[in-house]
C-alpha cells in the first residue's frame, strides 16, 4: 500500500488521507502526525483530530472523546475520571443533560 499525502491548498495536510489501490484510510492532523488507526471503514476525521489535539495536552484525567471506527463521534460519551456520561451529535457537541454513570440515558 502506498501513500501519497494531500494537502489543502494553504499547505496544511488533508485530514482523511486514503492508501492508493485500497480502501484504507487514516486521519492525519494539520503538520501531518496521524490522529487515527489505519481503517478500512473511516469516513470522517473530525473526533479523531480532537482526540488528539487532548491527547496532545496530556492533561492528567483530561476527558478523552471517544471515536467510532468511521471516525464519527460515539453518540455516548463517558469520562471515567468523574464517572458521568452525556449525549453528542455529529459534531460532537453536547446534547442534553450530564448523567452519573450514564443512567437513564439514552443517545
Amino acid at each position: 500500500m502506498k501513500l501519497i499525502p494531500k494537502c489543502k491548498d494553504n499547505g496544511d495536510y488533508a485530514a482523511l488521507q486514503c492508501y492508493e489501490h485500497s480502501h484504507f484510510c487514516v486521519c492525519y492532523d494539520p503538520k501531518g502526525h496521524p490522529a487515527s488507526p489505519i481503517l478500512s471503514s473511516i469516513s470522517e476525521c473530525g473526533c479523531y483530530l480532537r482526540r488528539k489535539e487532548k491527547i496532545d495536552r496530556n492533561i492528567e484525567n483530561a476527558y478523552i472523546p471517544q471515536c467510532s471506527e468511521t471516525g464519527a463521534w460515539v453518540p455516548k460519551q463517558c469520562w471515567d475520571y468523574n464517572n458521568s456520561c452525556w449525549c453528542v451529535d455529529k459534531e460532537g457537541k453536547q446534547v442534553g443533560d450530564i448523567k452519573a454513570e450514564g443512567k437513564g440515558l439514552n443517545c
